[in-house]
């Protein structure tokens, strides 16, 4: 989950899922490339389709927000917050 949101699920077998991705680390690790940060500790990645996926400083891993540049490469698994699709466990390549 990104950043303080709270999931909502349908079933109990959803759940379990969802615990088991988490807990065995099967998250599909996915590249893109920083194309933009802001001075408030958030940033967008550019994943190659017309909108950019937020991310926020507390999803980095390894990194500190202020080592990021923008044009570098950065690896990251999808999640959802209340707004939409955001960017988690954001690494560099």
């Amino acid at each position: 989950m990104c950043n303080g949101t709270v999931t909502v699920y349908t079933s109990f077998n959803q759940r379990v899922a969802s615990i088991q991705s988490s807990t065995t680390g099967n998250a599909q690790m996915a590249e893109g490339t920083i194309a933009r940060l802001t001075d408030r500790g958030f940033g967008f990645i550019d994943i190659g389709s017309e909108k950019d996926l937020f991310f926020h400083s507390s999803s980095l891993q390894g990194v500190a927000f202020e080592e990021l540049r923008e044009g570098q490469k950065v690896s990251y698994t999808e999640g959802r917050s209340p707004k939409g699709l955001c960017a988690e466990n954001v690494k560099p390549v």
